[in-house]
């Protein structure tokens, strides 16, 4: 996809909702598209943005339009303060928010606070605090990933192990790689043993479709990982 103007456009009608239906001060577009074009941003980035957007324009139609825009609040924010290995990201892009949202003189404290945990709750480990059917529905939206095609599932795995690997541009430790492997495995382990890779609340028949696809990719890549995980292992390599 190209930036510019697209996004642009997404921002424009997301300002206009946030201010008219949830009384929220939101930054300018120049904000967004300096965070979400970072150099190393391979994952992370606006093409991502762009694609949960899209896919709650087609999703979200029965929400009211309060919780809409909630979601859509939530989707622009979440990942905006994205630094490959913090474990505080959330937390960071959750305050970035609440900054912003507190401008206004008339903001909701209420909503703001709900949007703030939903984009604590995008961290996947653990049973989301915010357990409001539009938050539920949001987390599910940027997981959706999850259940691409086998090519393109692929292609976003490696784009996060691309971004994890920056800060040291072309030579990577192989202790480092080890804590990869190692972080990722935990993560899609925890993911499939809660029961359930999407929440659906609202009992969308695509999601529930999709929940079989994500659990065939993820077992798939958790096999690839763990033989390379046991590799490393065997050459003595390992943070602990």
């Amino acid at each position: 996809m190209t930036f510019g103007k697209d996004m642009r456009e997404w921002h424009l009608d997301y300002v206009q909702n946030a201010q008219s239906r949830l009384k929220l001060s939101t930054p300018s577009f120049a904000l967004f598209n300096h965070f979400y074009n970072e150099p190393f941003r391979a994952y992370h980035n606006f093409d991502h943005i762009y694609n949960l957007l899209v896919l709650h324009s087609i999703l979200g139609g029965e929400l009211t339009r309060p919780k809409y825009t909630a979601v859509e609040t939530a989707i622009w924010y979440h990942d905006i303060i994205y630094n490959p290995g913090a474990t505080n990201n959330e937390e960071a892009s959750a305050l970035l928010f609440k900054s912003f949202a507190e401008l206004g003189s008339l903001h909701n404290g209420a909503t703001t606070d709900l949007i703030v945990q939903t984009i604590l709750d995008t961290k996947h480990l653990q049973e989301p605090k915010n357990k409001e059917p539009w938050s539920l529905y949001m987390l599910d939206l940027d997981l959706a990933g999850l259940a691409s095609d086998p090519e393109q599932f692929t292609k976003n795995t490696r784009a996060i192990e691309e971004e994890s690997n920056y800060s040291m541009k072309e030579l990577v430790p192989l202790c480092c790689r080890y804590e990869f492997v190692k972080n990722r495995i935990r993560f899609w382990t925890a993911l499939l043993d809660r029961g359930y890779i999407y929440h659906n609340p609202y009992k969308l028949p695509m999601l529930k479709t999709m929940d079989k696809q994500a659990r065939v990719n993820i077992n798939k890549e958790l096999e690839q990982l763990k033989q390379k995980y046991n590799y490393l292992h065997t050459l003595g390599f390992g943070c602990e």
